[in-house]
């Protein structure tokens, strides 16, 4: 048999999978993940950041907190410790810096009560300590009764602990933490 045109294969042209406004749209779908997720960096380190300045100012306060309860349990005067809270220091204080035992922690002390902290060199901040009485409640056998104790007796050591300390008063991170200490010779 011989062909006359009717059962000619016709050549096959080579087949295109995606045309070039396909490949367009896909690079563009691409390039916006790459770049949404390149964003969401600075604020990965932003949140790294702080929760590590938090770990450090906690860790910081601790110490402090710790350190101080020595000192007054060793001889019960509150030196450098006030009653007044009213005095906020806008400044960083300055001077001679002693050193915890058995920590990287740098205490320079300033006036009212206030502290820079340095530890190591990853974290400064300024400590404001005062103290308040400690309270308490019992049952007479009637009622409930709140009192409080002397400061001979005890004392509720309050420590605001703000950082970074080279920043601004009002732009400094704040925390507050509270121990209650109780005389040992009483």
């Amino acid at each position: 048999m011989t062909s006359h045109g009717f059962f000619k294969k016709k050549a096959r042209r080579p087949e295109c999978f995606f045309n070039m406004v396909e490949i367009a749209i896909a690079l563009a779908v691409v390039a916006i993940g790459v770049v949404s997720i390149v964003a969401l960096f600075p604020v990965g380190l932003e949140a790294t950041r702080d929760a590590i300045a938090d770990s450090y100012a906690a860790d910081a306060a601790d110490s402090f907190l710790h350190y101080k309860t020595g000192q007054l349990k060793t001889s019960w005067v509150l030196t450098n410790i006030k009653s007044d809270q009213s005095l906020v220091p806008t400044t960083t204080p300055s001077g001679a810096g002693v050193t915890m035992p058995g920590t990287s922690t740098t205490i320079i002390d300033g006036s009212n009560g206030t502290f820079l902290i340095q530890q190591g060199a990853d974290f400064s901040g300024v400590f404001r300590m005062w103290w308040s009485p400690v309270f308490y409640s019992y049952y007479n056998g009637t009622q409930w009764t709140s009192d409080d104790l002397l400061p001979g007796k005890a004392i509720g050591l309050n420590l605001e602990v703000s950082w970074p300390a080279q920043a601004p008063y009002d732009k400094r991170r704040r925390a507050l933490y509270y121990l209650e200490v109780f005389n040992p010779n009483n």
